[in-house]
């Protein structure tokens, strides 16, 4: 540790690191193709669940940053346009305060989910235009925003397991 850190920090910096790791994982199951019907999809908008589930106690600095390479990894990985994914996932962190409580029912945080594809979608269709000149066919996107919200309630259960364990392991109930 640096001369005037405290334990608080690094644990704000640590939750931030998580929340990229998270985001890292759900970047890489976003990334694989699924055929469904011989229509082929992806899991596109799976990292937006990192950041509605980003860590409230993380530090709002190195959080800004995390997410902000967390989208510039989706743009090299996905091959798309460099800083599309994180502009659109710096404004929904900002939207949303820095993630969502831990006390949410599923209900409250499918519509959450689902106002953040909005607001990402918003942001690739605006800022796409911006970069390429021409406006983006928002076909290829819904399929799989809809994928994603079926894959929603599994990826929340195992958020609210892992919650559970990490404070059960700190004594907290």
């Amino acid at each position: 540790m640096r001369p005037g850190e405290t334990i608080s920090d690094l644990q704000a910096f640590s939750s931030a690191l998580q929340g990229f790791v998270f985001g890292v994982v759900l970047m890489f199951f976003g990334l694989m193709n699924i055929t469904i019907y011989g229509h082929v999809t992806q899991f596109t908008f799976l990292p937006v669940l990192a950041v509605l589930f980003w860590p409230r106690q993380a530090s709002y600095t190195w959080s800004l940053i995390f997410v902000f390479l967390l989208g510039l990894l989706i743009d090299l990985s996905g091959g798309a346009v460099l800083g599309v994914w994180s502009l659109s996932l710096l404004v929904l962190y900002m939207v949303l305060g820095g993630g969502l409580k831990q006390d949410v029912g599923l209900l409250q945080a499918f519509a959450v989910f689902l106002l953040s594809l909005v607001i990402v979608m918003m942001g690739f269709f605006l800022l796409g235009h911006l970069a390429l000149g021409q406006w983006i066919s928002p076909f290829a996107f819904v399929g799989d925003a809809v994928l994603c919200l079926f894959v929603f309630p599994f990826v929340f259960w195992v958020h609210k397991l892992m919650a559970g364990l990490g404070a059960r392991s700190q004594g907290v109930r």
